[in-house]
């Protein structure tokens, strides 16, 4: 093989590569592999192996460096083939491969003490964890999970996790697993009841989240539980149970009743003694559904506002606000203060943001169906904590991070707020704003408006 053939070979190979005689020393090396030892492919030629890999084997199994110039090291891999008739090399010689594998030892390195973590929290930590299959077993636990359920954990990994479940809730918790391992959600939460070893009933919050394998695919889900009281888990039920119930009326006052409507007007449209007739009753229909759709619309943004998750809080009331005064022609006064240092819109925490929308949102409500109101003020400001040490601070520690105030006043003909006449739409108000440890104060009177004011937490 004359020079220029190997120059070439070596070219065409996908790593860097050096060529060492049957003496160890390099013969030939290629221009990526004088780059990976900091010099020039003659700085190279002549140089002995062990002076590039200080470890001297050809052993591609083995962990071995390579030494710069510099006198830096760093990890390679090698593979190595045999080369015979080589111009100007006495006797067989050697191809030798290098790899930097620098990365893919620091990402590995980096995983290995990412599973060590998380291995140290999962078995030593104080938090009950476990990690359950598609099938629905327990195939992990930690001491917390067995000293929470009362079971050890040979008992546990002998059971599903409906099996220690009280049997009003094992459904819902099926549900939502049978969705996260389809890939319909990437995980959820829930308040239920465990019946322990003991025969005992026992109310915990479980955060469930789905772990993925390298491609991609469902591989197990990971519980975080934690022991819930009764009353706050019973409200969260009952709030999700009442806004359910809500959204059942909705859909069968204005979609349902809008569909048998629609049923109606095609059935007699198919009964129309003349063309002309009945292409005006299917123009009726057309203008039906659009109706219908604008509805269903409403409803979709009422559920979840899309601006909520992607512009969130200020957008979406503002939205709220304008789509108030379309429908009803009342004014609605904004304002919202919730920019940061840079000026963007500030975003909070999930459950904040939801609540402050739905104080909002039901109290336009409230205001425009109920109370004939013509003016409508709205204002949402985050206040911030005192700093410590400061007069203020004395009295009473505030949240962390402050508290996010939603005031709504409204110039309509009020309630008795001592009687029920708040309705649904209220007690909804209050059991979002207890669940958060929240502060409400509602004013009003026959007659003289009313007056809803909010003050969040922000949390720690």
């Amino acid at each position: 093989m004359t020079a220029d053939q190997l120059a070439a070979l070596l070219q065409l190979a996908p790593d860097p590569t050096i060529v060492l005689d049957r003496h160890g020393l390099v013969a030939v090396a290629d221009e990526r592999a004088a780059e990976l030892a900091g010099g020039g492919a003659s700085d190279l030629v002549g140089a002995r192996f062990d002076a590039l890999i200080p470890q001297g084997v050809l052993d591609p199994d083995a962990r071995l460096t390579l030494k710069r110039t510099d006198g830096r090291e760093f990890p390679v891999e090698i593979s190595v083939r045999v080369i015979d008739g080589i111009e100007g090399v006495d006797g067989p010689a050697l191809a030798v491969a290098l790899r930097d594998v620098t990365l893919r030892r620091a990402r590995a390195t980096g995983l290995r003490e990412a599973g060590e973590r998380f291995r140290r929290l999962f078995e030593d930590g104080p938090v009950a964890m476990a990690l359950i299959g598609e099938d629905r077993r327990l195939a992990e636990v930690n001491d917390a999970y067995a000293r929470l359920t009362g079971y050890d954990a040979a008992e546990l990994r002998e059971r599903t996790f409906s099996d220690i479940t009280h049997p009003d809730d094992v459904d819902s918790g099926e549900r939502l697993v049978a969705r996260m391992f389809a890939g319909e959600i990437p995980g959820f939460g829930i308040d239920k009841r465990y019946v322990r070893r003991n025969g005992e009933t026992l109310w915990v919050h479980v955060t469930v989240s789905l772990i993925r394998d390298e491609d991609g695919a469902p591989l197990q889900g990971l519980g975080v539980i934690q022991k819930a009281s009764e009353r706050a888990a019973r409200a969260r039920m009952q709030a999700a149970e009442a806004e359910r119930a809500r959204w059942a009326r909705e859909l069968h006052d204005e979609t349902l009743q809008g569909l048998a409507a629609l049923h109606v007007l095609l059935s007699s449209g198919e009964r129309a003694p003349t063309p002309e007739l009945m292409r005006a009753r299917i123009a009726l229909a057309q203008e039906q559904i659009e109706g219908t759709m604008d509805n269903l619309r409403g409803l979709i943004n009422d559920l979840r506002p899309a601006a909520l998750d992607e512009l969130g809080l200020e957008a979406s009331v503002r939205d709220l606000a304008d789509r108030m005064q379309t429908a009803y022609g009342i004014e609605v006064d904004t304002t919202v203060a919730l920019h940061g240092d840079d000026g963007a819109p500030r975003r909070l925490a999930s459950e904040v943001e939801t609540t402050a929308y739905r104080i909002v949102q039901e109290c336009l409500s409230n205001a425009a169906r109920h109370a004939g109101a013509t003016r409508i003020g709205v204002e949402i400001t985050q206040v911030e904590p005192p700093p410590a040490g400061s007069p203020s601070s004395d009295s009473e520690d505030p949240p962390a991070a402050g508290v996010l105030h939603v005031r709504v006043r409204d110039d309509g003909s009020g309630f008795d707020a001592t009687s029920d006449a708040g309705g649904y739409g209220l007690r909804s108000i209050r059991e979002r704003v207890d669940l958060l440890e929240g502060d409400l104060t509602i004013t009003t009177a026959a007659g003289d408006g009313t007056e809803v004011v909010a003050a969040l937490p922000l949390g720690g």
